[in-house]
Formats: C-alpha cells, structure tokens, sequence
C-alpha cells in the first residue's frame, strides 16, 4: 500500500469515526476509561493530555515511561479516544505513543510517524521516526542510514547527514559526522566543533572527550577545564567523580582540583539529607559481584564507614545490610532499625516488607512488626503489595482482595485482578468486568 494510499484512507477512516463514541466511564484519578456495555471489552488506559488509547482487550497493558509518555501495545489493534470516550483515531494501528497536547507517533508495519491530533495531518512523511526527547519537542529522524532532527511541527532542525544522532539531552543534541563528534543547541547552532573522539552530557555538563582526556563544558558551551582521565560524572553541579586506574576520586570544579586523596570503586550523589549536606554514596568491590557501600562528605570524611549493602532512600529510609542481616538507615545515615532481617524492602506509606526467622513480617518505621504474613515467602504468586492509603493488594489462590496494616483483610479476596488505592478507590476485576469500590469493598457506581 502506498503512503499516499494510506493517508489518505486513514484521513476517511478518522472522519467516519470522528462522530463515533465509545459509551463508558471516564475515571479522573486513574486516568482510565471503562466501558458500560457488558458484550464490549474496549478498554483504554492511562490517558495524556485528555487522549488515550483503546483496545479490543481487558487489560492493563500500558507502559508508563519517564517523559510522561505511555504506550499501548496489544494483539490486536489500538486506536485512540478522548475522555467523553469520541474517537480521535479508529483501531487500525500497532502501537500509539501520545507525545503531546496534538501530537502522537503511530506505527504500522514496523514503521513509525508522527501525526497531529489537532490538524488531521502527518507532520513527518518523509522521513522514519525514530525517537523524541524528553520534553516532547523534537524528534530523531532517518533517512537510509543517515540520521537527523525535527520538530512536532515537522520543521527541519538538523539535515539527515548524521553518522550518529542524540536528542535524549533536553538542552543539546550530539552527533557524529566523518568518525568525529560534535553538539548543536536544540534549535540547530552548533555549540562544540566535529573534532572530539567522544561527547556525553550530564545534568550541568558536557564531557567532550579527546586524546588523553575530556574537556568539560557548562551546557552553553564554555570550557569550564580540562581533565586528563578515561572516565568522567557528574557528582552534583559542582563536583565531578574522576576515573583514575580503574577507580575513581572526586574533583571540586570551583577551585579546580583533586578533593579527595582516597579513591573509590564508584561515587554518587545523595541529596537525602535532613541538614541539606550533600554526601556522596561510595563503593568498594568485594569480589566480583558483591559491593560495599557507605557515605562520605565533600571534605572525604567518613559519614557512615564503607562496609554496608545500602539501597535508595524512600520515605526518609534506605535499607542497610551487612554479613546477611538486614535494617534501616534514615537521612542522616544513622542506623534507626537494627540490622536483625533476612531481607528487607523499601517503606510505602510507612510500611515496610522484612523476612525474620523465615516469615514474612510487615514493620512500622520505629522497627515494631505490625503482623506477620501468612504467604510463604518463597512464593512468586501470591503475595501482599505495598501499602497504599493504609490498604495493600492481597492475592492468594489466584484471587485478590485488600488488607489493612494490621494484617486484617479488609476487603475479601474475591477478585481477578486489583490495583492500589488512589484517592479511596481501587479498581478491580471480576468475571471480566472493570469497576471501582471503596476501602469497604462496595463497588462505586
């Protein structure tokens, strides 16, 4: 079929389908629609921007990623709606990423291109979409084996005559042209020469990289230093993580020089800190595969001693593990709940998951178990979640209800499938049918 065949069918299918509504349910929270027709199982799931997308299927098979854009994939075909359920676009299509306001990137045969919503018109005919960045503005594009860039509303930003292209920096694009590397701004003016082996960015910097080391850029451009190393990151906006013989030491850009004397395996940043200190994550490796881990300051000095197992902070807390046994560290890197579980899980809603003599035991954040599990813990189907709005998912035998944080079960496990809390609703699934009910298990007409 030929791409002017093809625009121009999908151009009739979307008028003869414009007037066409699905009957159903908008949910605010959950940003869901659910239809009311019990022979009809369309469902769309997680709308963007008062869109989204419905399939012939009764499933939560969306895929939320951090630019705020979702995918839909199913077997069978999607097609998009708005939230009073009108069809924007008929189910013809494979996949549909909504990207903003108007645009969205449909695909077909493996091929993807972007189509604006508003206009009824594709914004990128002549070229194969690749990607876009973060903020929704531009995307990559190829033609052959040669890459460029254009915006959402199909305006040329780089020709496609790249080697390599890169628009997952929201403040520049890099690119590669006759084995050299060099870097444009987002509107298309070139910041940094095609003259550099290598160009990777951070947050507040760009490292371009040549014989012996990197210079390092501030994001408009300005040589900041230069640095003889194999590796460089980003520690926070003033201080760099410097690779030296397989390890690493840390840099203070202002004064520019060497802060610290020792050298680590890895650094990070850890801005989890109740005083606002910044202190940095360090690692040293124990074997091949098992690390070390603890805190120092920008000055080198041990926050917490280098010979822990310490996981990201959530709710105040990180988990902290040393010789098998498992507890807590809070934001100030002090030990709050004794090193005594098996294994432990991050806090939600103030509730933490912990294995002790075998069992699985559920622990408030003073470190009291609040009620111990009847799930073995060795099981991957059935399981307790994590707490949500004092209510966490319970399934067992293949059926799922909710408990409170004593462990009661509040709401019966009489359920297909079921979803955290949000606001004082849960939706669930139950012979096929999608509903909400409150924290009392009545459904929500």
């Amino acid at each position: 079929m030929s791409r002017q065949f093809f625009l121009l069918l999908l151009f009739h299918s979307t008028m003869l389908f414009s007037q066409e509504k699905l009957e159903g349910d908008y949910n605010k929270e959950y940003g869901i629609f659910t239809t009311k027709d019990k022979d009809s199982i369309y469902f769309v799931d997680k709308f963007r921007y008062g869109k989204g997308m419905f399939c012939n299927k009764a499933s939560l098979s969306s895929v939320t990623y951090s630019d705020n854009n979702v995918t839909i994939e199913s077997p069978e075909k999607c097609g998009l709606i708005d939230e009073t359920g009108k069809i924007i676009l008929p189910r013809n299509f494979e996949k549909i990423n909504i990207v903003n306001d108007a645009v969205v990137r449909l695909r077909n045969n493996d091929k993807y291109w972007l189509y604006n919503t508003t206009y009824k018109k594709d914004i990128s005919e002549k070229y194969s979409v690749i990607s876009y960045i973060q903020d929704g503005k531009l995307t990559q594009t190829n033609n052959g084996n040669v890459y460029g860039v254009i915006d959402l509303d199909g305006n040329e930003i780089l020709k496609c005559e790249y080697s390599v292209v890169s628009v997952y920096d929201k403040d520049l694009i890099i690119a590669k042209k006759n084995g050299r590397y060099g870097c444009f701004t987002t509107e298309g003016h070139l910041l940094l020469p095609f003259e550099y082996q290598d160009i990777s960015s951070s947050e507040h910097f760009i490292f371009a990289k040549k014989e012996g080391g990197f210079d390092v850029f501030d994001k408009k451009g300005t040589l900041l230093t230069n640095i003889i190393s194999k590796t460089l990151k980003e520690l926070n906006d003033n201080t760099l993580a410097v690779g030296e013989n397989s390890r690493v030491y840390m840099y203070d850009l202002k004064s520019k020089r060497r802060i610290s004397e020792l050298t680590y395996s890895d650094l990070a940043a850890s801005y989890f800190d109740k005083n606002n200190n910044i202190h940095f994550h360090a690692y040293e490796k124990e074997g091949l595969y098992k690390v070390r881990s603890g805190f120092i300051d920008s000055n080198n000095q041990i926050i917490l001693p280098l010979n822990y197992d310490i996981g990201n902070f959530r709710e105040g807390f990180a988990t902290i593990g040393k010789d098998g046994k498992y507890g807590f560290i809070d934001e100030n890197k002090k030990i709050v709940i004794p090193l005594k579980f098996d294994r432990v899980w991050s806090f939600f809603d103030g509730v933490a998951k912990a294995v002790y003599n075998g069992k699985n035991v559920y622990l408030d954040t003073k470190g009291k178990i609040l009620f111990e599990s009847d799930i073995n813990p060795g099981s991957m189907k059935e399981y307790i979640g994590f707490f949500y709005e004092g209510m966490a998912v319970k399934s067992k035998k293949g059926k799922y209800g909710y408990i409170d944080k004593t462990g009661k079960e509040i709401v019966p496990l009489i359920y297909d499938q079921a979803h955290e809390f949000n606001n004082g609703s849960a939706l669930v699934r139950k012979n096929n049918r999608y509903y909400f009910i409150d924290k009392n298990g009545k459904k929500i007409e």
